[in-house]
């Protein structure tokens, strides 16, 4: 009991505090994920997770580049294809930042 609530003060936390706001990114995501069955589904949800946060963020062009763009090519790939290039994307993008 309680594992939601204490992610979500974590996720506070580091959105109160400069030191950590610079170097992370607190994704929250519904108490239930019934749409994730697969790691695929799991790295697709976190990419839009963080597409989301960063538009709330009113994030620069800069920081978002090429994350939308990704995602919908992603979105096109067939079955086999999307887990290994969701999880390169969200690496890429996390290397740049």
């Amino acid at each position: 009991m309680g594992k939601t609530t204490l992610l979500r003060r974590i996720a506070l936390a580091v959105a109160d505090d400069p030191k950590l706001a610079a170097d992370w990114i607190p994704l929250t995501f519904p108490e239930e994920q019934y749409t994730v069955s697969t790691l695929a589904d799991l790295w697709m949800n976190v990419l839009d997770a963080l597409a989301d946060r960063l538009e709330r963020q009113e994030a620069t062009p800069d920081q978002s580049a090429g994350l939308d763009a990704g995602i919908q090519e992603i979105e096109a790939l067939p079955p086999a294809e999307p887990e290994d290039a969701a999880q390169a994307l969200l690496r890429d993008w996390t290397l740049r930042r």
